[in-house]
């Protein structure tokens, strides 16, 4: 049984911890956020590798355990809470909802990351915001130093999700296709399942929804209005007025399956 709040440590900067709040708002489960960075109860466990999100739950034997990884989460709540589910219930939309929610978690978080860091001006930006979302009153001299440390580690990683002067265009290319796709769906079905939420449109909102990266905010507001119009509709990105609709509705001429095909197309070249 879920403890009654959820307690889950994260931080605005952090796509998942994005991605999980905008599901638990749209499920309405209750949930209470520890600030990643602030003072955080030593008495709750720690996890096996340091992920944001992390939420802290119940094992078989009743002890509270760290619990990281948005998708599995996703399941696990499924099988706690059955109200406004988030995963269809027929196999083959089930699977390309598995399939569209991978590939926003695995390739749209690496353009994120990339027009994050990759830019001056979007890596000046990111370094004066992020971190005082978890030290917002330090005095600025402190604020300079951690911004240059933080500016310093991430534009160092940016080989991890393979952005360098080679791929910087493949990475924006298949983020501009993704765009024209999904603007293209959009016309015809509110969300990507169809007519209600699936666990992919969360996916979505959280390398998309109110970024602080003035390159993804120009793209989306240079003719992908509707596109920043869906992922920022709600706090929470993802919300149904009224009740419930089915899964239906989706068009079978660009829908899910051309995002999809649009998707993988972007990955393989």
């Amino acid at each position: 049984m879920l403890p009654n709040p959820l307690t889950l440590n994260g931080a605005p900067g952090s796509p998942y911890t994005r991605k999980m709040l905008a599901l638990l708002r749209y499920r309405r489960i209750p949930y209470k956020l520890l600030q990643y960075g602030m003072a955080t109860p030593p008495d709750l466990p720690k996890p096996k590798v340091q992920l944001l999100p992390t939420f802290y739950l119940p094992t078989d034997g009743g002890e509270l355990e760290a619990v990281v990884d948005s998708t599995p989460l996703i399941r696990r709540l499924e099988r706690e809470v059955s109200e406004r589910s988030v995963l269809p219930s027929h196999p083959v939309t089930a699977f390309i909802d598995y399939l569209l929610e991978d590939y926003a978690d695995e390739w749209l978080t690496k353009a994120m990351f990339h027009f994050r860091w990759h830019y001056a001006a979007d890596a000046d930006k990111a370094g004066d915001i992020l971190p005082r979302w978890s030290r917002i009153a330090a005095p600025d001299d402190e604020m300079a130093a951690m911004k240059k440390l933080i500016m310093e580690r991430q534009i160092s990683r940016l080989y991890v999700v393979g952005s360098n002067a080679t791929t910087a265009r493949v990475i924006e290319a298949s983020f501009e296709r993704f765009l024209d796709l999904f603007k293209a769906h959009l016309k015809v079905n509110p969300y990507l399942m169809g007519n209600r939420p699936g666990a992919s449109d969360f996916g979505l909102y959280a390398p998309l929804g109110r970024q602080p990266d003035p390159d993804v905010g120009n793209l989306l507001a240079n003719g992908n209005g509707d596109v920043a119009a869906r992922v920022n509709a709600r706090p929470g990105g993802m919300v149904v007025a009224g009740r419930v609709r089915g899964w239906g509705g989706i068009d079978g001429r660009v829908g899910v399956a051309g995002v999809a095909a649009g998707s993988i197309r972007g990955v393989r070249r």
